[in-house]
């Protein structure tokens, strides 16, 4: 797979609060505004409650409600399709809820969270961050009653590196091995998975670009290049050209100071209109972005 300042802008003010909390979006992995936030914003007052997070977001359904699980399923597809990150994510909530054994389900329910990172403004790092643990929990649902698809698989390594900077400080290494993990075993089953390309572009552009002295004091990091998340990124657009997409690949091209194709990435990312999910939701930061770089 950092906003207002998006997923990707998260180098915290010190230098613990930044280790690997950089390494994803802040919004929209939330920045990069995790970015972009897709690797979110850092720090959390306490350990966000998921269950009281879902409680106030779905209300159950009597069965005489309720439309057939694949019906609704294609329904959410369809919403988020049409851009409508909200009533999909709200429909998906609701079938995760309904039917908890449900690979599928659990699967575009942990999507829904993901989305939903990009919902809330950085003032909101606190709903970030419970959308994003309850991201991570759907996933590894997901998997664990049997999704062993591509996209599930792939989702599961996003969810990971999203919150990446939630864990204790020194478990965010081995944090970061597990999600490249799950990158490869999506990318495994699926080679072009954009979810997984994005995923691994945002993790190798965070700890390629962290300072020498938290590499240093992290120890064992995943190898990591900014020209590695260039092609992870370049692969992305190739594949679905996406604000999200774009903008992860021109924070890479900064990063390598290639400043000039950056822009060029970026004013296609600024003149197209929404096509894809999440495209209205970045766009103020991929206009952002340009206009530091001009």
């Amino acid at each position: 797979m950092r906003p207002e300042t998006p997923i990707h802008s998260l180098l915290a003010a010190t230098l613990t609060a930044t280790f690997l909390t950089a390494a994803f979006l802040t919004a929209a992995f939330l920045t990069a505004a995790f970015l972009t936030a897709a690797f979110l914003t850092a720090g959390c007052a306490g350990p966000p409650d998921v269950r009281a997070w879902r409680a106030s977001s779905v209300v159950p359904r009597p069965e005489s409600q309720r439309g057939s699980p694949q019906d609704e399923i294609v329904r959410v597809q369809l919403l988020r399709s049409q851009l409508d990150l909200r009533d999909s994510r709200q429909l998906a909530l609701t079938l995760a809820t309904e039917n908890p054994g449900d690979e599928t389900s659990l699967y575009l329910a942990s999507r829904a969270e993901s989305d939903a990172v990009f919902l809330f403004s950085g003032a909101e790092s606190d709903k970030r961050a419970v959308a994003a643990l309850s991201a991570l929990d759907y996933a590894q649902r997901a998997v664990a009653v049997g999704a062993k698809g591509a996209d599930a698989r792939a989702q599961l390594a996003w969810a990971l590196g999203t919150t990446t900077h939630l864990q204790p400080m020194f478990d965010r290494t081995e944090h970061a091995h597990k999600t490249l993990r799950a990158i490869n075993r999506a990318l495994a089953v699926g080679p072009d998975n954009t979810t997984a390309l994005a995923t691994l572009s945002i993790l190798r552009l965070r700890v390629a670009t962290l300072p020498w002295i938290v590499k240093l004091m992290a120890g064992d990091l995943p190898e990591a290049s900014v020209e590695g998340a260039v092609a992870s990124g370049r692969r992305c657009v190739e594949r679905l050209p996406s604000v999200e997409h774009r903008l992860l690949l021109a924070r890479a091209l900064v990063a390598c100071d290639r400043v000039g194709e950056a822009r060029t990435v970026l004013q296609e990312a600024t003149v197209s209109p929404p096509a894809y999910p999440r495209d209205r939701e970045l766009l103020r930061e991929a206009v952002h972005l340009l206009q530091e770089i001009q």
